[in-house]
């Protein structure tokens, strides 16, 4: 297991076990929005739902993501890159490395949305304690805002090297197998 997926998989266990470890001291109602300033601004009775919807959803959109990641490998037509057109023209090894790179990138993507929503899950506990939260909430916003679309262009750049790459070693090999 890549260490990235490690740390994701850690992650996940920290979030559900800590939402279950903490459920029974939520008070009556705890935050479920934060405005633009940090400061919650909707507030929900505590109940399963309220509180594991968060936790509920990082699972299920991480299991979505490593999904795609499986689908990609089995058939690359069914995700979406740069050059698709180039890269589907590539033979099937070398498609594969491509598609670890693809696969590399969407795992950093799930490494970041855990770490979001299990920072939020952290600020709505510490919020419906009592606690102010809202310069973390705010620079939690700020901080995935940057993040997210600097990890998909950075993607986006690494995949259409990769690409390239494998087109010239494809080419190196193809001048090496015609050679007398």
């Amino acid at each position: 297991m890549r260490a990235v997926t490690l740390l994701n998989v850690l992650l996940l266990v920290a979030l559900v076990g800590g939402s279950v470890a903490v459920y029974p001291e939520l008070p009556d109602r705890i935050p479920v929005h934060f405005g633009s300033g940090g400061a919650p601004d909707r507030w929900a009775d505590t109940s399963w739902g309220s509180w594991f919807g968060l936790p509920l959803t990082t699972i299920v959109v991480n299991v979505l993501l490593y999904g795609i990641t499986l689908l990609a490998q089995r058939d690359p037509r069914f995700i979406n890159i740069p050059e698709k057109r180039r890269f589907l023209k590539l033979p099937s090894e070398r498609q594969r490395v491509v598609l670890a790179r693809v696969g590399n990138g969407i795992e950093g993507f799930a490494l970041l949305l855990t770490l979001f929503f299990s920072s939020i899950q952290l600020s709505i506990y510490r919020t419906a304690l009592g606690e102010d939260t809202g310069s973390l909430v705010s620079a939690i916003l700020v901080l995935s805002v940057i993040a997210a679309p600097v990890l998909a262009i950075a993607l986006m750049l690494r995949i259409q090297k990769e690409i390239d790459r494998q087109e010239e070693l494809e080419r190196r090999a193809g001048d090496v197998g015609a050679r007398p």
